[in-house]
């Protein structure tokens, strides 16, 4: 089933194909939530500006919110999965005994700052350098 939205028609993307790429979205989220997501992506993401990227942008566009709904979760199987999609920033310090480590997200995030929540996650991070390349019709100099 194509996705006929504004923007033109986006080729297939299912769940069972974003299960394939991201399985570990699985056994932590009820499909409902992961479609609901998927949903909103065909609305977001348009085959008509990606063309060979639509899979990876869709995949990550969806990793991402699934992620976000995962952190209000305590669960020590969701854990695992938001540890994996968290933005890193630069360890700055470390102390021993009262078990502290401090992170500068500014370093690693640097000119991501104008998308706001899409650096919360990893997949919302390679998402924003994807959609820059392509909206500058994937021209990049050195």
């Amino acid at each position: 089933m194509k996705c006929i939205c504004k923007g033109g028609e986006n080729p297939p993307y299912t769940l069972a194909d974003f299960l394939k790429i991201y399985p570990q979205f699985e056994t932590v989220l009820p499909e409902k939530i992961i479609q609901m997501y998927l949903d909103f992506a065909h609305h977001c993401i348009k085959y008509k500006r990606w063309r060979n990227g639509f899979q990876i942008g869709i995949g990550l566009f969806v990793a991402h919110f699934c992620t976000l709904y995962l952190q209000s979760f305590s669960d020590t199987t969701a854990q695992s999965v938001i540890n994996a999609g968290q933005s890193k920033g630069l360890v700055v310090s470390k102390a021993v005994d009262g078990v502290s480590v401090s992170y500068d997200y500014a370093i690693a995030l640097q000119g991501l700052s104008e998308w706001g929540g899409w650096t919360m996650t990893s997949y919302g991070t390679q998402l924003v350098m994807l959609a820059k390349l392509y909206s500058k019709g994937m021209f990049i100099v050195p």
